[in-house]
C-alpha cells in the first residue's frame, strides 16, 4: 500500500529559522551561523589570548627602546669660503636619504661595536653562547654588527631635516648607549671627514704654493739677466730712436733731390760733395734702423718675461690666500649635523606589549574559532531543523520532539503521565494530530514506527504516540516488531512470558499473550526470540491475517519495527500499514543514511507519511542559535531519549 506524504502541520513551537539553500554565498547566513557559533569562537579566543599573555607576561624576555634626534643643519655655512674641502650640506633629499645610509653604515656600526665593546655582550655576539672560547668568540665582530644593526633602526621625520635612531636592547641602559653612542659617533664623523678633507687640502696647497714660489723666482732672475743682458731701452726711448730714423730718411731724401738737381743745373755745381753727404746719412740711417730692429725684439722679450712673472705671481697669490684660509679653516670648522635630544633610559619595556599580543591573539582566536565552527557545520551530517530533513529528503515533517527529562527508558510513561503539558507531551500531540490529518479520507490505523539505524528513538516515539492516542478513548494496540532486540522489556514489566510469535504460531491466544498498561491505558504485544527468520515471518500469510484482525479490534495499531538500514523487516511490515513514521535523531542521522532509507523503502514501492525529527536538544538548539518561538524547546531540563 502506498501513503501519499502530506505537508506537515508543525508543532506548537512554530516554524525554527531554516538555514539558506546552498549553492550561493549569503553574509546574513553567515553572519547567523557565526553568532551561533559565538561560544566556540568565545572560547578559542579565550584560550589563545591566555596563551598569549601567559607568553608576554612569563616567557618573552622584555626589550627596551630608547630613541635619540640628530639634525642636519643645511643653513650652516663655513666662515671662509673654500667649497671643495669645507662646504655644508644641502637639504635635497638625495643628501637627507644618503645621511640615512651612512647612519647605518657597517663603518659607523662597526665604530660603535667597538667604542662599546659589544663583542663581549652575549646579547650582540652571538658566539659567545657557542663553545668555541672567549678568544674565537671575540672574533665575532662581524656577526656583532649584524645584530646590533637589527637593534637600531633610523627613520626621517617627514618633511623635515630631523632623524631618529632608535635602538631596542634587553637592557635600558644598553638600549640608550646605543642611541646616544651612534649619534655621537656620526657627529664626530662628520667632523672628522671634514678635517680631513681639510688637512688634505692643506697639504695640498702647502705644496703647490711652494711649487709656484719657486717657479715665480726662476721668472723673475730670468727678467733680471735679460735686462742686464740687454741696453737699457723703454718704450719711449724706442719711439725716439724711430723719430731719428724718420728724420735721418727725410734729411737722406732731400739730399738725394738736391744732387739731382745740381747735374741739371751745369758744372757749377760740387758732386762729389753731395755724394759724401749722402752715403753718410745712409751709413747713419742703416746704424739707426738696426739699432731699433735690436731694441724692439729685446723690449718684446722683456715684456714676455714680465707677463709670464706677472701671471706667476697672480697664481702664487690665490693659492697662497687660500693656503691661509683652509690654515685658519682647521679650528674653527663645525660639523653639518647636532644631537636635538639624547635618549634617556627607557623606565618600561617596549615589548613585547601585552594588550597588543593579547588582543591579536584573541583576534586570532575568534578568527580560528569560526573557521573551525563554519567547517564542522560545513561538514556535519546530522539534521538540526525539520526545514533540512524536507530540503535534503523531500520527506514532510510531521513532527519535532525534544528531549525528555528522563534518566532510564521505564521512566519515559511516568514522564508523560505526570507532566501532559511539558514540551514532549505537545510535541507528541502535535504528532498525533499530524499522523490523523495525513490522510482525511481514510485515517491511519495502522501505523509503523522506524528508522535508519537505532538509537534514534523511534521505540520512545513509537510509545508516546500509543499513549497520546489512548486520551481520544480510543482502543490503542502496541506491538514489539523488532524481535531481535526486544527493547520493550526495559519499558514495561511484563506478566506473561508469551508474545508475538506464540500468537502468530497458534502456541497461545491473543488474549492471554497481549498485556494491559493501565497507567497509559494500551495494549502491549511484546516480541519473542525465535530461531526462524523474522523476515520469513512478517512475510508469512499469518502475519497479515494477524493484522487485519487486530485491525477490527482496535481503532490504532502502532508497529514498532527494526531500523530500515540493518534488516528488511521493517520495510515488510510497512507493506500492510496506513503510515509510515520515520524518525531522524537530532543532529545525529547521518544523511546519507536518510537518503539510503527512503531509497530502500522507494525499491519497495512504499513511500513514507511523514518523518519525525527526535531527540531535540533544548540547550543544542540554543547553542545554535535555532530556538523556536513558543518556547517549545525553551526547557532547561537534561534527559536520555533513546530507543
Amino acid at each position: 500500500m502506498k501513503h501519499e506524504p502530506l505537508r506537515p502541520y508543525l508543532d506548537s513551537a512554530g516554524p525554527m529559522q531554516a538555514e539558506p539553500s546552498q549553492g550561493s554565498f549569503d553574509p546574513i547566513a553567515l553572519a547567523r551561523l557565526l553568532w551561533r557559533g559565538r561560544f566556540w569562537m568565545g572560547l578559542a579566543a579565550f584560550i589563545l589570548a591566555g596563551l598569549a599573555w601567559s607568553y608576554a607576561s612569563m616567557i618573552a624576555v622584555p626589550k627596551y627602546t630608547a630613541r635619540a634626534t640628530i639634525a642636519l643643519d643645511h643653513r650652516q655655512a663655513p666662515m671662509i669660503d673654500f667649497q671643495t674641502a669645507v662646504s655644508g650640506l644641502t637639504g635635497d633629499q638625495a643628501t637627507i636619504n644618503t645621511e640615512a645610509e651612512v647612519l647605518r653604515s657597517r663603518h659607523l656600526i662597526g665604530q660603535l661595536v667597538d667604542e662599546l665593546e659589544l663583542a663581549l655582550e652575549p646579547e650582540f655576539n652571538p658566539l659567545l653562547a657557542a663553545p668555541l672560547g672567549r678568544e674565537a668568540a671575540m672574533n665575532g665582530r662581524d656577526a656583532t654588527i649584524d645584530r646590533v644593526t637589527e637593534a637600531i633602526s633610523i627613520a626621517n621625520l617627514r618633511a623635515s631635516y630631523v632623524f631618529s635612531i632608535t635602538a631596542t636592547s634587553h637592557s635600558p641602559a644598553m638600549a640608550a648607549g646605543l642611541a646616544n653612542g651612534l649619534a655621537d659617533i656620526y657627529i664626530r664623523n662628520q667632523s672628522q671627514t671634514k678635517a680631513e678633507a681639510l688637512a688634505a687640502g692643506t697639504a695640498w696647497l702647502s705644496e703647490r704654493v711652494a711649487s709656484l714660489k719657486l717657479e715665480l723666482q726662476s721668472a723673475e732672475a730670468d727678467i733680471k739677466r735679460f735686462a742686464a743682458q740687454a741696453e737699457l731701452i723703454s718704450p719711449q726711448a724706442l719711439e725716439s730712436l724711430n723719430r731719428q730714423i724718420k728724420e735721418t730718411r727725410d734729411r737722406l731724401a732731400d739730399l738725394q733731390e738736391q744732387r739731382g738737381q745740381t747735374a741739371v743745373d751745369g758744372p757749377e755745381a760740387d758732386p762729389a760733395r753731395s755724394d759724401s753727404r749722402i752715403a753718410l746719412l745712409e751709413g747713419s740711417l742703416a746704424t739707426l734702423e738696426a739699432s731699433y730692429a735690436r731694441q724692439s725684439a729685446d723690449l718684446v722679450a722683456l715684456e714676455q718675461l714680465e707677463r709670464e712673472a706677472q701671471a706667476l705671481r697672480a697664481i702664487y697669490q690665490h693659492f697662497l690666500v687660500r693656503l691661509q684660509e683652509t690654515s685658519v679653516q682647521q679650528g674653527i670648522q663645525q660639523p653639518d649635523s647636532r644631537v636635538l635630544s639624547y635618549a634617556v633610559q627607557p623606565g618600561k619595556p617596549s615589548q613585547p606589549v601585552t594588550s597588543r599580543i593579547v588582543g591579536l591573539a584573541t583576534l586570532l582566536g575568534l578568527i580560528l574559532g569560526g573557521a573551525a565552527f563554519v567547517a564542522r557545520e560545513n561538514l556535519r551530517t546530522g539534521f538540526r531543523i525539520g526545514e533540512e530533513i524536507e530540503r535534503e529528503t523531500g520527506l514532510a515533517v510531521i513532527g519535532q520532539i525534544p528531549l525528555v527529562p528522563i534518566r532510564k527508558r521505564r521512566d519515559v510513561i511516568d514522564y508523560l503521565v505526570k507532566n501532559p503539558t511539558s514540551a514532549a507531551a505537545e510535541s507528541v500531540r502535535n504528532l498525533r494530530t499530524s499522523v490523523l490529518l495525513s490522510n482525511l479520507d481514510r485515517p491511519p490505523r495502522i501505523i509503523v514506527s522506524t528508522s535508519s539505524l537505532s538509537g534514534e528513538g523511534k521505540t520512545t516515539t513509537a510509545i508516546a504516540l500509543a499513549q497520546n492516542l489512548s486520551g481520544l478513548r480510543k482502543k490503542v494496540l502496541l506491538i514489539e516488531g523488532d524481535i531481535r532486540r526486544r527493547v520493550f522489556r526495559d519499558y514495561f514489566d511484563f506478566k506473561a512470558s508469551t508474545g508475538l510469535l506464540s500468537v502468530l504460531s497458534g502456541a497461545a491466544r491473543f488474549e492471554d499473550a497481549v498485556e494491559r498498561i493501565e497507567r497509559i491505558g494500551i495494549d502491549v504485544l511484546q516480541g519473542e526470540e525465535s530461531a526462524a527468520n523474522a523476515a520469513d515471518i512478517f512475510s508469512s500469510e499469518r502475519f497479515a491475517q494477524f493484522i487485519a484482525e487486530v485491525r477490527k479490534h482496535y481503532d490504532f495499531v502502532i508497529v514498532d519495527t527494526p531500523p530500515v538500514l540493518l534488516v528488511p523487516d521493517s520495510r515488510i511490515i510497512a507493506r500492510l500499514a496506513d503510515a509510515i513514521l520515520f524518525t531522524v535523531k537530532w543532529d545525529a542521522t547521518s544523511r546519507g543514511h536518510v537518503r539510503e532509507a527512503i531509497r530502500q523503502f522507494g525499491l519497495a514501492g512504499l513511500s513514507i507519511t511523514g518523518a519525525i525529527l527526535n531527540i531535540v536538544d533544548p540547550k543544542g538548539m540554543k547553542r545554535y542559535g535555532l530556538t523556536g518561538a513558543g518556547g517549545a524547546y525553551a526547557q532547561d531540563d537534561n534527559g536520555y531519549y533513546s530507543n
